[in-house]
């Protein structure tokens, strides 16, 4: 049985976390064994993992990492590699490309998949140069979106014939409708008869999920309409910055915050409108997650959103950083309930075509058999 080996950052909450739970949900584990090991020690998801029957590990290098002692960290993983004997490495998020792909060339070893997600945090011109240097060492680079491998070429140099799209899934039998709708928003403290939005996305100083423009906008919408709620799904160390906001702005009774959750699908089937405001997103999966949902989304014409959503067809796109925008572009799904309802069950036919999880690990268990033959 040829063996996988994954290798990401960490194992917390995160998407491109939650984008490796749902290709290992779907991958043929009679063909092939799938190990993961995360660099550092934030194992959230990586228990999840496990419960597929799965090995999860860590290689505990958040030290390592943090004094940059790179040495150090290329040496436990290429360690790792050669007591593993994978038949392909697949390396997710910025420090598992750079330093497994230089481990694995140190143990003389080559398949390598690397998921560029679009770290687009991390463009200092060392990792500029970096993320160019081991491209070349990368048999193939999977990116999300065609925004990305646009992105990747003009940040990283990497020629866009190099990379393939690959757009971000959904297992499409767990997310959809489904559960007493009535009952789900009695436990969330909402009203039967409230227009209530939802919002996803870590709340980090790193990554701008745009949740300070959501909040902006639901506050206009506020002085329109008085049954209308917004629940904010994530955590992170903008939380309390974001909770002043809403107090300041009076809006202590209409925006929940509800922290990190792993019952993302039945929040979204208590909501009746999506929103992910991120200035500039990848491929964002929250966004096909809800359309999974038969939720109409509105997100912002940049990143990979206009990929994801068909302006006026299955959501609305807004022009980003501009929460006048936002709001008008909401208060077309508010006003109009039959809309909501059309442009939902459009957004999950789109999904089924494009974004089903099964249909994605089938791309990549090809590729494996396409790298395999030529080992």
């Amino acid at each position: 049985m040829k063996k996988i080996f994954h290798l990401i950052d960490s194992l917390g909450i995160g998407g491109a976390q939650t984008h490796l739970l749902t290709i290992l949900k779907c991958a043929d584990r009679k063909k092939y064994c799938h190990v993961v090991y995360s660099l550092t020690d934030e194992l959230d998801i990586g228990r999840e993992i496990e419960g597929l029957g799965i090995r999860v590990l860590s290689l505990n290098l958040r030290d390592p990492l943090k004094k940059k002692r790179w040495i150090i960290a290329i040496r436990t993983i290429s360690e790792v590699l050669k007591d593993e004997k994978p038949d392909i490495l697949e390396t997710h998020l910025t420090w598992s490309r750079i330093l497994g792909t230089i481990a694995f060339l140190v143990i003389g070893k080559r398949k390598i998949i690397s998921f560029e997600q679009g770290d687009i945090y991390n463009i200092g011109w060392q990792y500029r140069i970096a993320n160019f240097l081991v491209s070349f060492f990368i048999d193939v680079i999977v990116v999300p979106s065609n925004a990305i491998k646009k992105w990747v070429h003009e940040n990283y140099g990497i020629s866009q014939r190099r990379t393939v799209t690959i757009y971000n899934s959904v297992l499409t039998e767990l997310f959809k409708p489904q559960g007493d709708r009535k009952n789900l928003r009695g436990t969330l403290g909402l009203g039967q008869d409230e227009v209530v939005l939802g919002s996803v996305g870590t709340l980090g100083t790193g990554v701008n999920k745009g949740m300070d423009y959501c909040i902006v906008a639901v506050s206009e919408l506020a002085k329109k309409y008085n049954g209308i709620k917004l629940l904010i799904i994530g955590d992170g160390e903008l939380r309390g910055e974001l909770e002043k906001q809403v107090r300041d702005l009076g809006l202590g009774n209409v925006v929940n915050f509800l922290g990190f959750r792993r019952d993302i699908n039945l929040i979204l089937n208590a909501i009746d409108i999506f929103v992910l405001a991120s200035p500039f997103e990848p491929c964002g999966i929250a966004v096909i997650e809800a359309m999974s949902m038969e939720r109409p989304v509105v997100g912002s014409a940049s990143g990979g959103m206009p990929e994801l959503i068909e302006d006026g067809v299955t959501g609305f796109l807004f022009t980003p950083h501009d929460s006048k925008d936002l709001a008008e572009k909401i208060d077309k799904l508010i006003r109009n309930e039959r809309l909501r309802g059309e442009m939902g069950a459009r957004a999950r036919k789109n999904v089924e075509e494009k974004f089903e999880a099964r249909k994605y690990m089938e791309r990549l268990e090809t590729m494996y058999v396409s790298l395999l033959e030529e080992a």
